[in-house]
């Protein structure tokens, strides 16, 4: 028996619409190399929430870690939440007002695609970072 969800009177539902053409968060970063990565808006469905991320072009930069070393493509982030989480929570705003949110994608030549291989996601705590410490074949 599946026990029944309390949901808030802030709670902003995920609509049908909300689900068109929605990306899961792991594999809707990763492209095919002959696209651009950035920019483009990702539709993103978790389960629960439903967000945009906004990805702008910032440039390129020089990676290295186990099984790769070169540039990356470098996308700033833009946090655009859509439905599926309470309205005025502190955290979706903070993350909604965020403009310095980072992912670099490197291209996997072996599949011809780009992923990503770091991103960072300042918090009121710090910074929160994630780097690939492999990539490739």
């Amino acid at each position: 028996m599946t026990p029944k969800r309390l949901i808030p009177k802030n709670w902003i539902p995920v609509k049908p619409g909300d689900m068109r053409n929605v990306l899961d968060p792991l594999s809707g970063l990763i492209f095919p190399a002959k696209t651009k990565v950035c920019p483009k808006t990702l539709p993103i469905f978790d389960g629960e929430s439903r967000v945009d991320l906004k990805l702008s072009a910032k440039g390129t930069r020089p990676f290295k870690t186990d099984g790769f070393e070169g540039d990356v493509i470098v996308c700033g982030v833009q946090f655009v939440p859509k439905s599926g989480f309470r309205k005025g929570r502190d955290d979706v705003e903070y993350l909604r007002r965020l403009a310095s949110m980072e992912i670099w994608f490197a291209k996997a030549e072996a599949v011809d695609v780009y992923a990503p291989v770091y991103v960072r996601i300042p918090t009121k705590l710090g910074p929160v970072t994630v780097s690939a410490t492999r990539f490739g074949g």
